[in-house]
């Protein structure tokens, strides 16, 4: 289970305070988006390596 779906179940029920769950869900989110970053430069780097061996699609 993913922090982004029990962290909001422990901060409506008082467990967290809101500035754990902010951390938490901020976290989540940034990882998520080194993961998209990440995924997005490989993409352009396979297709500028290909574009250098003249490899067409």
């Amino acid at each position: 289970m993913t922090p982004s779906l029990n962290n909001p179940e422990k901060y409506m029920n008082g467990l967290s305070t809101y500035n754990e769950w902010y951390s938490i869900e901020n976290d989540y989110i940034n990882s998520e988006r080194s993961v998209l970053n990440a995924r997005m430069n490989e993409i352009i780097y396979d297709a500028a390596w290909k574009n250098i061996l003249g490899i067409s699609q």
